[in-house]
């Protein structure tokens, strides 16, 4: 019998090693031709790349993985294969490919390893993922598994199930739990559809993290009961004293320049939960977490100086990229940390970025509508980060990777007039997800000063406006002309300062020489 995705069920390679060398060399060779491979965002070596997973700080080391599944656009029917990628790093900048982490291959998740988190648990570290299942009548059974990773990388994986089938009153759109611990035990939060095809979130509580998973109940948000239909990657986490609960809601109709991507990743704050209050009480509405076009499925983790970390995947489901024609799909965001200000969360690149910026220029510009686009060449892989000033009302457009003749260009639009900024991939090069736009507004509110940091890779921007208050991911695919950066002023008087600088993966000294480990085998 051949199953909807045109594989045989004996067919199915549950452990990487059993496919074919030819086949995985043929796929990473394919992918290496891209000319859009990324600089210093993450990538899969070939295959489709998405959540992040068991994003952790274990024995001394930073671990990231990734679902992954390398085989995706091959031409071999016969060959399926879905699990996690293990990455660490020593700054979570550079990373170290250690090869497949968790593999399909237990009874439990024949249909793929799908998306989980990791906890540090002393002396080992503690996964918790979910296992997707199919019978022959393509329903499906998921089940909530448990891993242990002892330090030296050995993963062991629980021989039952945390929780087995659906949970009454849910469909079995019921997966990606994320686990943390406090005095009252291990918890995890975990995405589901109730029966009435309505999402929400579940907790989960174990004494000691092992045995004995149950149910409490869903995350109590009084406002946002019927909010889409299921609710993808939740994570809880606390900031200054107060709960914020991250997640990926499908099924949000576009609403006054609000919800336009396919799916949506955003965040409630409210006041914490615990074993016996699961309830937010949300203090305000759901907050787009990214203004941009690309962006979903994040995961965030505490680091051992306290930090709040984020990764997400630049990318989203059920859009077609123009590196699929190489054979792959899918990059990382670069970790962002978190804060809460004022009921929102601000978001900035790590500090750790900062040490491989080189070749730094600074940069003084006066513009006004009489005078022509200040034009800078900036090759792939830079870093912008501006201040700008505008004492009177006025317009200024920054033209990101634009060709000499500025017919195609990526645009950030600030209009102080309206006190509107606009990102607008229209001419950015091969197209991408036109079907849900190529505008967005980021964001409205006072633009007299201005302050922009801009990380410019191969085929992504990733944009911080105002400090981190927001924030805008794009995936883009400009062509080899497209080395410009123009800054013109449409109306009014703008001054605009600060640096120009590369960012560039061999630069830091003593680093290992493997950031490209995570595009190897």
């Amino acid at each position: 019998m051949i199953n909807k995705l045109g594989v045989a069920p004996e067919h199915y390679y549950t452990n990487y090693a059993a496919i074919p060398d030819h086949l995985k060399e043929e796929a990473v060779a394919r992918s290496a031709e891209s000319p859009f491979r990324q600089l210093f965002h993450t990538e899969a070596a070939s295959g489709y790349l998405n959540d992040p997973n068991g994003f952790s700080h274990f024995d001394g080391k930073y671990h990231l993985f990734y679902q992954w599944t390398p085989l995706k656009y091959t031409q071999e029917p016969n060959v399926w294969y879905q699990g996690w990628h293990h990455l660490i790093s020593d700054d979570m900048v550079t990373w170290e490919s250690l090869g497949p982490g968790i593999e399909p291959d237990t009874r439990f998740e024949t249909h793929g390893a799908y998306s989980g988190s990791g906890w540090d648990n002393g002396d080992e570290l503690l996964l918790f993922y979910t296992g997707n299942t199919r019978n022959e009548d393509w329903q499906r059974t998921p089940y909530q598994l448990l891993a242990t990773m002892d330090r030296q990388g050995r993963i062991k994986k629980a021989a039952t199930p945390a929780i087995s089938g659906t949970v009454p009153g849910y469909t079995d759109h019921f997966r990606d739990p994320k686990i943390w611990k406090t005095e009252e035990g291990y918890f995890a939060v975990i995405g589901a559809q109730r029966t009435d095809l309505t999402g929400a979130a579940l907790v989960l509580h174990s004494e000691n993290g092992k045995t004995d998973w149950r149910v409490l109940g869903e995350v109590g948000t009084d406002r946002h009961t019927n909010f889409g239909y299921m609710w993808e990657c939740p994570d809880y986490f606390e900031l200054d004293g107060k709960g914020i609960l991250l997640f990926s809601p499908q099924g949000l109709a576009p609403k006054q320049n609000r919800f336009e991507n396919i799916y949506q990743i955003g965040y409630l704050v409210g006041s914490r939960i615990d074993k016996n209050n699961l309830s937010l009480r949300e203090e305000g509405d759901f907050i787009e977490l990214d203004r941009g076009f690309d962006i979903y499925a994040t995961q965030t983790a505490i680091l051992p100086d306290g930090r709040r970390i984020l990764s997400g995947w630049m990318g989203l489901p059920e859009i077609e990229y123009p590196t699929e024609a190489y054979g792959y799909c899918g990059c990382l965001l670069l970790p962002r940390e978190l804060r809460l200000e004022d009921g929102r969360l601000k978001q900035r690149p790590i500090r750790e970025l900062a040490a491989y910026e080189t070749e730094e220029k600074v940069l003084s510009v006066r513009l006004n509508q009489d005078t022509a686009a200040e034009r800078l060449a900036i090759s792939f892989g830079h870093v912008l980060k501006l201040h700008c000033k505008n004492p009177a009302a006025g317009q200024l457009v920054i033209d990101l990777y634009s060709n000499e003749e500025r017919t195609r260009y990526t645009r950030v639009l600030f209009d102080s007039v309206k006190g509107e900024v606009w990102l607008d991939r229209a001419k950015s090069g091969l197209p991408v997800g036109e079907a849900y736009g190529t505008k967005r507004l980021i964001w409205g509110g006072d633009l007299s000063e201005i302050e922009l940091a801009l990380y410019l890779d191969r085929s992504s921007i990733e944009l911080f406006l105002q400090d981190g208050l927001v924030t805008a991911s794009a995936r883009i695919f400009p062509d080899e002309s497209q080395q410009f950066v123009h800054m013109e002023s449409l109306a009014g008087a703008w001054e605009v300062a600060g640096t120009q600088a590369k960012l560039d993966m061999q630069a830091k000294p003593g680093k290992k020489e493997i950031h490209d480990a995570a595009h190897s085998l």
